[in-house]
């Protein structure tokens, strides 16, 4: 920064106010301290702004599977909006492990980032960490229920429910549920809408439940050759896949022999040779409150203490449910 005060006749502390816009500078000057920065190469030290309690302007996100759609969808809404705002973004993939969760957690407070969103991956755990740091932080899709940042997604158990309901509405008898362990609170809680439809229908459960990610697609064959159920809701949109793969598989006629509802509306759902119906979450709402919320905390303009956020989701009706008119 001495380098560009000097190149420009002017003080440090005009060169400071002009690239941080923390004091006015006249028009003129403001210009050739940006001109003068773009031919020297300079680059801000942002974590020496940091340790002068300036803030990096800078947001840490941490997801479990980026490669899934709903998490990209939601990570572009999030850049997109702390760019409009003036922040950027340090993204991690946690892949499901807890363990890079912490690992990732203390590596972004390290590296200076102001605030956190995180899409948590064990409901069970406490965040040790939020009782060490001043650092907000806000949950997304998922949560852990005595964390104190708060929760933004949308009303899972109520939308796996209806999903159920729409199934047993289109003569399905033998619903079967797709789905991870309820470590992940969503699961959890989509789990609980299944059976609570369940038995207000007065029908039995039948559950295929993946102990891991990658749990390969010829157990969830062999699972539906075992059951032979009329009716499926998954999860995630990989396991719609999954669900339509071994339907193919086992010769079952979707949706003459078998109905499904998925979650998260991926664009290729749509042109599959049995285009799938499924549970729509508005990535982009949840996105752009997640940031919006943690930029507020950071800016100390939110009170304190958790408030969730919980958006609508939407039924997208295509072929595989069996229907093309119910919500």
């Amino acid at each position: 920064m001495k380098d560009v005060a000097q190149s420009v006749g002017v003080s440090v502390t005009t060169v400071s106010h002009a690239l941080n816009g923390t004091r006015f500078v006249d028009q003129a000057t403001k210009n050739r301290v940006l001109k003068c920065v773009q031919e020297l190469g300079y680059v801000p030290n942002i974590l020496a702004q940091s340790l002068k309690g300036k803030g990096t302007k800078t947001i840490g996100i941490i997801v479990s599977d980026i490669s899934e759609t709903f998490f990209s969808e939601i990570v572009k809404s999030i850049e997109k909006t702390a760019g409009e705002e003036g922040y950027n973004i340090m993204l991690c993939d946690s892949e499901g492990s807890s363990e890079k969760e912490d690992l990732y957690i203390h590596l972004l407070l390290q590296k200076g980032a102001d605030g956190l969103i995180i899409a948590p991956v064990d409901q069970y755990k406490e965040f040790q960490w939020e009782n060490q740091t001043s650092k907000p932080y806000v949950q997304i899709d998922r949560k852990i229920q005595k964390a104190k940042g708060s929760f933004i997604g949308i009303d899972n158990a109520g939308s796996a429910q209806r999903a159920v309901e729409i199934l047993i509405e289109n003569g399905c008898q033998k619903i079967g549920f797709i789905g991870y362990k309820d470590l992940f609170y969503t699961m959890g809680e989509r789990r609980r809408g299944y059976l609570n439809a369940l038995e207000s229908a007065g029908l039995p459960p039948y559950q295929f439940i993946s102990e891991h990610r990658g749990e390969s697609l010829d157990s969830l064959a062999v699972w539906m050759r075992q059951v032979c159920p009329d009716g499926l809701l998954c999860t995630n949109e990989v396991l719609s896949y999954y669900a339509l793969l071994a339907a193919e598989e086992n010769k079952v006629d979707v949706p003459q022999d078998l109905k499904i509802i998925g979650y998260d509306d991926a664009r290729w759902l749509s042109l599959l040779k049995t285009p799938l119906t499924v549970l729509r979450q508005p990535t982009e709402e949840i996105g752009r409150s997640a940031i919006q919320k943690i930029i507020e905390l950071i800016g100390g303009t939110c009170p304190e203490g958790r408030k969730d956020i919980i958006h609508n989701w939407e039924m997208v009706v295509r072929e595989s449910c069996g229907s093309q008119n119910k919500k």
